[in-house]
């Protein structure tokens, strides 16, 4: 018998919601929404959640909780990724959720997060068969790094370099300087030393970015060229490089209030795209890619289609 289920990815930035139906043959998404909670601000370098960002994310919490609801959920699953995982008040914070909304937070680390990235990206992107693939995953607090095909992840990995605690360590200017992109560029050289192994190795020829950060990419793209942002039922979209490192070059060189002009552009990411757009712009350069493409699944999709709610 269909049964409703909600996943919930409490990530470092943003709290994701996803409803499906699922059945004994058939596995159908109904509905999605996001809250921005910043679970990291102002407290993540120094790895705590405090009360105020506890408050938001309750708060969250509890809006999810009235969606279930109203979609007759049966289960929530809640996985809780970087921000929670390194905070010292770990503990603390998934006692204080489940007493206020009967959530159990399940605390993942970066291996099994990259691992469910891999499975949601899989279902939504057809992978090169005779080549290999990169997926990159940018958080707020940890960015995944993923070379597989479409059967088989070869090598994975999760690195505390998230944009949020990219921007508690090198405090940017609102307009990055020179120096700063310089100092920020060796120092994602120096945290990535065995991706780069790794890429020697197995030698991807295709980009893949899933997150937020990317679908923001894309809609800019696209409102930018006058067409339609990317319905729910579009899960890919190839960027064309050339166009994507002009829009990283709009973006460095824009103000906060610049950027949260952009059509496409979301408030809860203004202030930290250019970071991003910096760590997607390194990869790309540094192991020359020449074929990208988004994914608009990741983590709460792979968690639906693996076989952890399969079973």
């Amino acid at each position: 018998m269909p049964q409703n289920i909600a996943i919930i990815d409490l990530g470092t930035n943003t709290f994701n919601l996803l409803i499906a139906t699922v059945s004994e043959h058939n596995t159908t998404i109904v509905h999605t929404t996001k809250q921005a909670v910043q679970l990291g601000k102002s407290t993540i370098g120094q790895n705590i959640i405090n009360s105020e960002a506890q408050h938001r994310a309750i708060k969250a919490l509890q809006y999810f909780v009235l969606k279930c609801k109203e979609y007759k959920v049966t289960s929530i699953n809640a996985f809780a990724t970087s921000a929670v995982r390194t905070a010292t008040n770990c503990t603390e914070f998934c006692k204080a959720v489940k007493a206020t909304t009967n959530i159990d937070i399940q605390v993942i680390d970066g291996l099994q997060e990259a691992e469910y990235i891999y499975q949601g990206v899989r279902k939504a992107v057809n992978m090169p068969i005779t080549s290999n693939t990169l997926i990159m995953d940018i958080g707020g607090g940890s960015t995944e790094f993923i070379i597989c095909n479409s059967t088989a992840v070869l090598w994975k990995q999760s690195y505390n370099i998230g944009i949020a605690r990219l921007l508690a360590k090198f405090e940017p200017q609102e307009i990055l300087t020179s120096n700063q992109k310089e100092t920020i560029l060796q120092y994602l050289k120096e945290q990535l030393t065995t991706l780069t192994e790794a890429i020697h190795l197995h030698q991807p020829t295709t980009l893949i970015g899933s997150s937020g950060s990317f679908d923001t990419f894309a809609d800019m793209l696209l409102l930018a060229q006058y067409q339609p942002i990317l319905t729910p039922t579009q899960t890919n979209y190839t960027f064309d490089i050339a166009d994507l490192k002009q829009l990283f070059t709009t973006l460095y060189t824009s103000t906060y209030a610049q950027r949260l002009a952009i059509n496409g552009m979301l408030a809860l990411r203004a202030e930290m795209i250019v970071l991003a757009a910096l760590c997607t712009e390194y990869i790309i350069d540094e192991y020359n890619f020449e074929h990208m493409q988004l994914s608009t699944y990741a983590l709460k999709e792979g968690v639906l289609f693996s076989s952890v709610l399969a079973k």
